[in-house]
């Protein structure tokens, strides 16, 4: 799949828009990995999976202009594992 915005990082690297995104559909995610959810039925996105102190689970981004999301009411749909980008 391809990127159209920045919304997370993994490791020092960003995921800019058109970055192509390698996603293992078949992973079990784990705390502060990068995953692809679907929210609200229609909308894909690339979140960062993370487990709060008191257990709950939410998605953030490391853009600060995008709030944090319950993970309730999305579907993980896979684990980010590779981006790739034309130079």
């Amino acid at each position: 799949m391809k990127s159209v915005g920045i919304s997370v990082a993994i490791g020092s690297h960003e995921i800019a828009g058109g970055d192509e995104i390698i996603v293992d559909l078949e992973g079990s995610p784990k705390p502060n990995d990068v995953v692809v959810v679907l929210m609200g039925g229609d909308e894909v996105e690339v979140k960062r999976l993370v487990r709060k102190t008191n257990g709950s689970w939410i998605l953030c981004c490391e853009n600060p202009r995008y709030p944090e999301s319950e993970v309730e009411g999305t579907r993980v749909l896979g684990v980010v594992i590779r981006v790739s980008r034309d130079v």
